[in-house]
Order: structure tokens, then C-alpha cells, then sequence
């Protein structure tokens, strides 16, 4: 930078105004890199949240949706740092990153996406949502409420706790959280047991009742 301002200096211009102008023009190069990078990054993460929700703006609209990041920035400048005085702060900071996907006919691609599936009912029938979580080996959270019981065994396929029971039901996913070995164990254990779910075994197991029956 010495160099640059003794060249101009040589020339008859002020030091000062030199060594602003110089450091105004580094300062632009950094910020276009940082909104290019920022662009590139916004544009993959709007395409693929616009893929999963169905949305038609990022993916076809301006450009085919290049030209949503400059969108979000306009957006994110008006409203994304104004919290409302009546808001509940944490979940206002955490709603951007949920999505509501609608009906979906497969959820398989979905579950996989998680590491622990949670069930806290309060009253259930079986809770077959809880088999399609053992189906693609995750472990349970679940609440002695129904059927759950009978689906999870505790300490083995998951951890159980009573029913309306929030701190119980915080400590037993902490818990889970915590320790990959513990998920992987369970989940492990789940893709085996819930073959006792299948079409098959509850048929045989209903017809075995039956015969129970007839014979007394």
C-alpha cells in the first residue's frame, strides 16, 4: 500500500484521499466475492428446500431461480432481524428451518433423515408410525401411552417415560441425543422387531388366537 500511495503522492494527489479510494476499492472486492459466495450457497439451498416443498419460485422463476438470492437479501433486510414485540423469540428463530411438507404418500426418504423419532402421545391405538420409524432402523422416544409398549422395548428398541410428562420426556431424548452408539444400537435392534408387525406375523398370530378359542 506504501507503494501505491507514494506513486499517486509523486503525482501531486493527497495521501489521504488516496489511501481511502484504495482501501473503498479492496473493501468492494471482498464484498462482491462474499455476495457471490453467499449467492451461490443461497441459490443450491433455496433449490433444494423449493424441490422438497414443491415451490415453483426458486427453481423456474428469474432465471430459473438465480436471481432468488438477491430476493431473499432484499427480504432478509426488511423483515429476517425484526422480531415481533409479542413473538416467542426461539421459535420466530426456529421456524425459518421447518418445513410443513403437506400429505406425502412416502415418508421412507423422509425418516431417514432423522436420527431419533419421538413419540409423545398422551393416549394411542398401536401408533403405526412408530413401526414405520423401526422400519428404517431409528430409535424410539415414546410415552407409555397405547400400543407403544408393545412396539418398544425399553432399554433395547428405545427409552419410555409417562405420559404428559415433559421433563421426563426432554431428559430421555437428551439422553438419545447424546450417545450415537446408544441410537445405533437401538435402531439396530427396531428393523429386526418390527418384523413382528408384518402382515405375516399379525396374521398368523390372529389365526393362532382363533384356534385358541375354538379349542376351549
Amino acid at each position: 500500500m506504501n507503494e501505491v500511495v507514494q506513486y499517486f503522492s509523486s503525482q501531486g494527489l493527497p495521501a489521504i484521499p488516496v489511501m481511502i479510494g484504495y482501501m473503498l476499492v479492496i473493501s468492494l472486492i471482498i464484498l462482491g466475492f462474499a455476495s457471490l459466495y453467499a449467492g451461490i450457497t443461497s441459490v443450491v439451498e433455496r433449490k433444494i428446500a423449493g424441490r422438497i416443498q414443491s415451490r415453483i419460485g426458486p427453481n423456474y422463476i428469474a432465471l430459473k431461480g438465480f436471481l432468488q438470492f438477491l430476493a431473499d437479501g432484499l427480504k432478509n433486510l426488511q423483515k429476517e432481524d425484526i422480531i415481533p414485540d409479542q413473538a416467542d423469540k426461539p421459535l420466530f428463530r426456529i421456524a425459518p428451518y421447518i418445513v410443513f411438507t403437506g400429505f406425502q404418500s412416502q415418508i421412507t426418504p423422509y425418516l431417514k433423515l432423522f436420527d431419533i423419532f419421538v413419540m409423545s402421545s398422551k393416549e394411542e391405538g398401536l401408533g403405526t408410525s412408530v413401526l414405520d420409524a423401526m422400519s428404517v432402523s431409528l430409535p424410539v422416544v415414546g410415552t407409555h401411552a397405547g400400543g407403544i409398549p408393545e412396539m418398544i422395548d425399553p432399554n433395547r428398541g428405545g427409552l419410555l417415560v409417562e405420559a404428559c410428562n415433559p421433563g421426563a420426556m426432554k431428559d430421555a431424548m437428551l439422553a438419545m441425543m447424546k450417545d450415537s452408539n446408544l441410537r445405533k444400537s437401538f435402531g439396530s435392534y427396531n428393523r429386526k422387531k418390527v418384523f413382528d408387525f408384518s402382515y405375516e406375523a399379525t396374521a398368523d398370530h390372529t389365526i393362532n388366537i382363533y384356534k385358541e378359542l375354538l379349542v376351549e
